[in-house]
């Protein structure tokens, strides 16, 4: 007839947790993890359960003699579960106050994932006849570090998790090849070196959607990194070829200065050729970006709205496999 159960089994677990701490003396934790993965009814029902254990006649120590109880998760997706149960409206931080009796700990890994990234690539096995392409796994490749750039600025906007960069660690990735209508020309999709990146990221989040949200989540590094040998030479070129393809209409002519005017910039550019055998390898140099009101550096320029057209024009102008 209590309210409050207080079975066998409730003095069998006290019983055995001070057992243990006369033992060993030492504070027995019980850790909670992954919290914010169970279904939705349980997870705040067990966030009352613990917080009643401490209610329970109006004692100081937990129910079953526990010194600590830690709950791990995600705090943002316990806010956003809690939204979509109880509404917008209803106040998360008084709710979630109540049931833990310090601050929360916010657990912060990125600087440590994004040391990682380079040997995460650098282990991912490519096909030898691709080595001239090859701007995934081989480091000591000028366009590695535009690679570099993408995924550091989208693990520390945290829309690339440790998971899926573990996934990464020696996969064997086959570089995509297909035609792609440029202008009036129809071109392979390498020929164009910053697609080699943006295929890479689209199979990396797995489809259109995915990858879009990502990248609208993130913040892109704009400016040189030491910790990861990135310069402004390379978020200069990164803008420039990404203005190559935004400017798609274009028929990738050479002997042409280019403008292509994009949100408050006026980008004016040329496009450059490298060989690869007999093969044409395209990419651009910017000579000056005009911005209303004010002119701005290269390597200042929020190229976000600019990645997010190109995946649009990735997307729509993909064609037969070659």
């Amino acid at each position: 007839g209590n309210i409050f159960e207080n079975d066998l089994y409730t003095h069998l677990i006290i019983k055995l947790i001070a057992q243990l701490k006369k033992d060993h003396g030492k504070e027995i934790l019980l850790i909670i993890d992954d919290l914010d993965r169970i279904d939705p009814e349980h997870l705040f029902r067990l966030l009352n359960v613990f917080s009643a254990h401490l209610d329970l006649e109006k004692q100081e120590e937990n129910k079953f003699g526990l010194d600590k109880v830690i709950v791990c998760c995600d705090i943002e997706n316990v806010r956003t579960i809690f939204s979509s149960k109880y509404g917008s409206g209803v106040d998360f931080n008084g709710y979630i106050d109540k049931f833990y009796s310090r601050e929360v700990f916010q657990f912060d890994n990125t600087s440590i994932v994004v040391q990682s990234i380079t040997s995460v690539l650098e282990s991912i096995k490519i096909e030898e006849k691709f080595k001239d392409l090859n701007y995934i796994s081989l480091s000591d490749k000028y366009y590695f570090k535009i690679l570099l750039t993408l995924i550091a600025s989208l693990v520390k906007s945290n829309t690339i998790n440790v998971r899926s960069l573990i996934r990464l660690v020696e996969i064997e990735y086959s570089l995509p090849t297909y035609f792609m209508i440029v202008g009036s020309r129809r071109i392979r999709n390498w020929q164009l070196v910053i697609v080699v990146a943006i295929d890479f990221l689209a199979k990396l989040y797995g489809g259109r959607a995915n990858l879009v949200s990502a990248v609208n989540k993130a913040s892109f590094i704009s400016k040189s990194n030491e910790e990861l040998e990135i310069g402004n030479q390379h978020i200069r070129r990164l803008i420039a070829d990404l203005v190559l393809l935004a400017d798609h209409q274009q028929n990738l002519l050479v002997q042409k200065a280019h403008v292509m005017n994009f949100d408050e910039y006026a980008i004016y550019y040329d496009v450059k050729v490298s060989m690869m055998g007999a093969d044409e390898l395209y990419f651009a140099e910017i000579s000056q970006i005009i911005a209303q009101p004010a002119g701005i550096k290269v390597e200042s320029m929020n190229y976000k709205k600019l990645l997010l057209r190109v995946i649009d024009i990735y997307y729509e102008n993909k064609n037969e496999k070659v």
